[in-house]
């Protein structure tokens, strides 16, 4: 499997900054680790942003309602 956050702990990485959305009642929340990575980053004092959206699971739903935000945060580091 593969795991962020061990990509993080190594430096072997790109500098462009992260942004991290879960959902606080996503069923997958045990596997991802989320908060393993959110720590990683921080002690890295690598850039991120990470937002848990309370009451959201991992549905479409939940991708849908907030995409535009990634759309705009991923398009300043676009060319």
């Amino acid at each position: 499997a593969y795991d962020a956050t061990e990509l993080v702990r190594s430096g072997n990485y790109h500098k462009t900054p992260l942004f991290i959305d879960v959902g606080s009642n996503d069923q997958f929340k045990a596997k991802m680790l989320t908060e393993n990575l959110k720590e990683q980053l921080i002690e890295a004092n690598y850039d991120h942003i990470f937002k848990v959206r309370p009451g959201y699971n991992h549905s479409f739903w939940y991708v849908s309602s907030f995409v535009r935000e990634h759309f705009e945060f991923h398009a300043k580091y676009l060319n």
